[in-house]
């Protein structure tokens, strides 16, 4: 289906807090699953089939990925290898990763306690690797970001076109109508400023050294901005915008845009 990309352009601090007690077999609350798991013997049957090896994923938390080639992994080992390939995960059982608030309040304790398992749960996610066998796997219960996930929603990217749409909004960005030299009846827009330079340089870093086609998406601009359906449903044309590629009319606002819940919900 058409992926659609919303790129706000705002300076955002990102931090990350390190998963607390987690061990080499995952936290408390989210531990992975091993090699007696009543599922391993038909998992591990299915997982040798495919190439990967025998306890792939099972007994405990560990850069799992870290040597196996296969096209849907792609880790080799050399220096345009994913940033997934030396993250640990495990395979973890999602009943138990998710919280439990009657057995927790049951136990005197509120949502989010560290000190109750059954009050905390860890993201997972169900692998889509292996036909025949329904796992679930966690990143995070191992102290780690899922970046297998985010290295594929770049892979998407490849080779594919993102319409966009810009508004003049100096210094962030300009838009000017020019004659093209060639036909003198036809008028030519041109964009520039620093936030659409940015935008054409991130393009740039969609790379996928593991897949068949490796072109970066290209970006085509459309002329004006918000469609007139967005624009009469909102009083701002930059909310309208942000409902275009909420909608689907287009993928990419460039534009200096405050950040509302509004505008976050159609995000989401």
């Amino acid at each position: 289906g058409r992926r659609r990309l919303l790129l706000v352009v705002w300076l955002v601090g990102l931090s990350y807090v390190a998963a607390q007690r987690t061990t080499s077999t995952g936290s408390g609350e989210c531990p992975c699953l091993t090699t007696d798991s009543a599922d391993f013997p038909s998992a591990s049957a299915i997982f040798q089939a495919e190439g990967f090896p025998a306890d792939y994923g099972y007994g405990g938390c560990k850069a799992w990925d870290r040597g196996v080639t296969a096209l849907e992994v792609g880790c080799d080992g050399s220096d345009s290898q994913p940033s997934y390939c030396n993250a640990q995960w495990c395979y973890v059982d999602p009943a138990t990763c998710q919280a439990a608030p009657t057995e927790c309040e049951a136990a005197g304790f509120k949502l989010n306690d560290p000190d109750n398992a059954a009050c905390r749960s860890r993201p997972f996610l169900r692998s889509l690797l292996f036909e025949g066998v329904e796992i679930f796997y966690s990143y995070e219960t191992c102290g780690y970001l899922n970046n297998y996930i985010v290295d594929n929603v770049f892979a998407t990217m490849k080779n594919s076109m993102l319409i966009g749409a810009a508004t003049h909004d100096l210094p962030y960005v300009a838009v000017q109508t020019l004659t093209d030299p060639a036909d003198l009846t036809k008028a030519l827009t041109s964009y520039s400023g620093v936030e659409f330079t940015f935008v054409e340089k991130t393009l740039t870093h969609f790379t996928c050294p593991t897949c068949a086609i490796k072109d970066p998406p290209t970006l085509r601009m459309i002329d004006g901005w918000a469609t007139a359906e967005s624009r009469a449903k909102f009083n701002s044309s930059y909310t309208a915008c942000v409902n275009d590629v909420a909608v689907g009319n287009f993928d990419i606002c460039i534009g200096d845009f405050w950040v509302t819940p509004e505008r976050m919900l159609m995000t989401m």
